[in-house]
């Protein structure tokens, strides 16, 4: 995975500067944790691998539970001092899950948010950029959203909101496949019914899904009790129809 190398800076030579003024900060990847599978007790939720013969890693992730709209100007200046013309932009943080991706030299934490934020600037049309919620890593420090200028690839722009603050959780961790080559086999986790705990077991070859190898089946639930599909065994622990306690004892290369 490369690493992220990002510089905020004011914008001078390009022809305008940002609002504010922003240091410089090096932004740095946060590396996923590996999801270690036979022997551990885990919780799966709804829709997500519940057992992987792929390498599967997780992030954590925020809830950002209030919309957020951010308001600023920027200035258009002659010989990199004069200014201009003002141009104003919005950036709109939307609510939902974002996913922790970065933090910088200070330790503050940057989570991406999958559908990125919404961004206007002077007469453009409202694009979708990336960006999301900063956490500091000082608790009496308010949150920030950021945002890169679609205009300044390189750039990334963080600040508080004047109004309402941010509103955020820490949420579950945000759970993906790291391996995706050669044949592969899940089982994902689709619920709860009807005391029924039900699965879906796919076959992979390399992306691609082997469609006459897609597969529903169900269990009659009862806790603490050794369930087995194809070659892998398992216990479930606990069992809703939003997420699954599972502990893995054999996993389908084992």
């Amino acid at each position: 995975m490369r690493q992220l190398a990002i510089v905020l800076f004011i914008v001078a030579a390009s022809g305008c500067t940002t609002w504010r003024d922003y240091s410089s900060v090096r932004l740095m990847n946060i590396y996923p944790e590996y999801v270690t599978t036979v022997g551990d007790r885990r919780v799966a939720r709804t829709g997500e691998y519940f057992l992987t013969s792929w390498r599967t890693a997780e992030r954590e992730t925020a809830i950002i539970k209030n919309e957020t709209v951010m308001e600023g100007e920027n200035h258009k200046r002659l010989f990199g001092s004069i200014n201009v013309k003002s141009y104003k932009f919005t950036v709109r943080l939307p609510s939902g899950v974002a996913i922790l991706e970065a933090r910088d030299r200070n330790g503050d934490r940057y989570y991406s948010l999958p559908g990125g934020v919404t961004y206007k600037y002077g007469c453009w049309r409202t694009r979708t950029v990336p960006g999301g919620l900063v956490v500091p890593t000082q608790s009496s420090s308010p949150a920030r959203l950021f945002w890169r200028p679609p205009d300044v690839p390189r750039l990334v722009v963080s600040s508080p909101p004047d109004n309402e603050p941010i509103v955020f959780t820490s949420g579950s961790k945000h759970r993906k496949l790291v391996e995706f080559i050669g044949f592969g086999q899940t089982i994902t986790y689709i619920g709860l019914s009807n005391k029924q705990i039900r699965f879906v077991y796919k076959e992979f070859d390399d992306s691609m899904i082997r469609n006459a190898f897609t597969q529903e089946f169900t269990f009659d639930f009862v806790p603490e009790q050794e369930y087995g599909y194809k070659n892998s065994r398992f216990i479930v622990h606990r069992a809703s129809p939003t997420y699954i306690e599972y502990t893995v004892l054999s996993a389908f290369d084992d």
